[in-house]
């Protein structure tokens, strides 16, 4: 299957609205075969329940349904932009370290294209999925009913 045709840009409606203020190239996706959700047509449980790989271009909720999912995703953010309290700074920096957050995305492109094959084998390698979990846990209140929930919606219609 083209991996073009599975992507799902997702934006926020203001984006479509007006991408020259975002600097998004939405005739580019459009020419591609890129679809573009706008967070109006299905929240982000429902797509990740279908996706074999998450990437996002910004740091929001999104990214922790993945990680307590243990969904295979990967975050395109400039290093330099993202900040932490010291005491966590290890944490992001393991993320980068384990190319789950990358900060060029010609080499976040290259990535996708060598584990687009089976993004969960390259999930569970490093123990990404592991500590990815661990992250997610450290800022999200994970109470086991949370958990649970979570869990739960993301194995359903699978």
């Amino acid at each position: 299957k083209d991996l073009k045709r599975s992507i799902v840009y997702r934006t926020a409606p203001i984006v479509l609205e007006k991408p020259y203020a975002y600097k998004t190239n939405i005739d580019f996706l459009n020419k591609n075969s890129i679809t573009i959700d706008n967070l109006k047509q299905k929240n982000g449980v429902t797509i990740l329940k279908s996706a074999k790989l998450a990437i996002y271009d910004y740091c929001a909720t999104g990214i922790f349904e993945a990680m307590l999912m243990s969904r295979p995703l990967i975050v395109i953010a400039n290093r330099e932009l993202i900040s932490f309290s010291h005491e966590y700074i290890h944490l992001i920096d393991e993320l980068y370290e384990l190319e789950i957050f990358i900060s060029d995305p010609s080499h976040a492109a290259q990535i996708v294209n060598r584990i687009a094959n089976n993004p969960k084998k390259w999930w569970s390698e490093k123990s990404r999925n592991i500590k990815a979990l661990s992250f997610a846990k450290t800022f999200v209140n994970c109470d086991s009913k949370l958990t649970d929930q979570i869990i739960s919606l993301s194995k359903k219609n699978l």
